[in-house]
């Protein structure tokens, strides 16, 4: 089975409240950002990237072989040095509170 990311999902969420009957959702956009080579959001993205391969591939946007996944995390590391900074995806989160009649 392969597994179907949908990665507008974060903006279909004012959608798929209002459709489950609850009120419109305060919705907070998160990215993690960091620099030199210790810092642990190298890991993050390239776990992202795993997790999003099958699509990559199936798109043809690149093989396996192009990205490389096992060292990815210690090429971006590389990539940005000790003085660089990076930027992990940006992801959407969304709460709604809704008063419950008794």
């Amino acid at each position: 089975m392969l597994f179907r990311s949908d990665l507008y999902m974060g903006l279909r969420l004012r959608r798929i409240f209002a459709q489950a009957g609850l009120p419109a959702p305060a919705m907070h956009l998160d990215a993690a950002a960091g620099d030199g080579r210790d810092w642990p959001g190298y890991e993050y993205m390239a776990r992202l990237v795993r997790t999003i391969l099958p699509l990559i591939t199936k798109l043809g946007v690149a093989t396996e072989e192009d990205v490389e996944i096992d060292t990815l995390a210690d090429r971006l590391r590389a990539e940005i040095g000790d003085d660089g900074a990076a930027v992990t995806w940006g992801f959407i989160t969304a709460s709604a509170h809704q008063q419950i009649h008794t």
